[in-house]
C-alpha cells in the first residue's frame, strides 16, 4: 500500500536534490515524495496534495530514516491516524532543517502540522528533530483515549521504552490548531 510520487518504499536508498510537483492519493503509508523511507534523503522538496488514510504526510508517510535540508508545500488530508504536514509516522529518525507549510485535516487523531505521531520503541533509541518547523494550520478530531493528540508541530510524541530518548531543539510552528 505504500504511495508516493518518487517512491512507495524506499528500502536504504540514499534521495538528493530531488523535487516533485503533483497530486499523491493512496491508503497507508501515503506521502507526497515517498510512501515509507527507511532510507536518507536530502535537499528534496513535493509541492501538492496528499490524501489518504492511515501514516499520512506531506513529505513522506512513515519514515525510519534520516531528513535533511527538505520540506513540503500542500495540502494533506487523511481519514485515519498519524497524518502529518512533513511526516505522518516518525520511528527511528532524525530530521534537520526541514520544514512544511502544509495545511493539515485529518477526521481521525494523532495529527500535526509537521508530524502525527512521533515514536520510539526501541530500548536506548535516539531520535532528533532540530532546526525544522511547520507553518501551516491543523485541523483534527479528538479521541478517547489517552494515547491521542492534535498539534501544531506534533500530533502525538509516544516515548514507549524509558530509555530511548526524543530530542527536539530549536524547532516551531505558528499554524492554527
Amino acid at each position: 500500500n505504500s504511495t508516493g510520487s518518487l517512491v512507495g518504499w524506499n528500502e536504504g536508498g540514499n534521495i538528493s536534490n530531488s523535487s516533485v510537483i503533483g497530486y499523491v492519493d493512496g491508503r497507508i503509508d501515503t506521502g507526497g515524495f515517498i510512501g515509507l523511507n527507511h532510507g536518507n534523503i536530502s535537499n528534496s522538496y513535493f509541492k501538492g496534495e496528499v490524501n489518504g488514510t492511515n501514516d499520512v504526510g506531506g513529505f513522506i508517510g512513515r519514515n525510519n530514516g534520516t531528513i535533511n535540508s527538505s520540506y513540503s508545500t500542500d495540502n494533506v488530508t487523511g481519514t485515519g491516524l498519524d497524518v502529518g504536514g512533513f511526516i505522518g509516522e516518525v520511528y527511528g529518525s532524525d530530521i534537520f532543517d526541514s520544514y512544511s507549510t502544509s495545511n493539515v485535516t485529518s477526521t481521525s487523531t494523532n495529527v500535526g502540522g509537521f508530524i502525527g505521531r512521533l515514536d520510539s520503541f526501541n530500548a536506548g533509541e535516539s531520535e532528533i528533530i532540530s532546526n525544522s518547523y511547520s507553518t501551516g494550520n491543523v485541523e483534527g478530531v479528538g479521541g478517547s483515549t489517552f494515547s491521542t493528540g492534535i498539534g501544531g508541530f506534533i500530533g502525538i510524541m509516544n516515548n514507549a521504552d524509558t530509555s530511548a530518548k526524543l530530542n527536539i531543539s530549536n524547532s516551531y510552528s505558528t499554524g492554527n490548531v
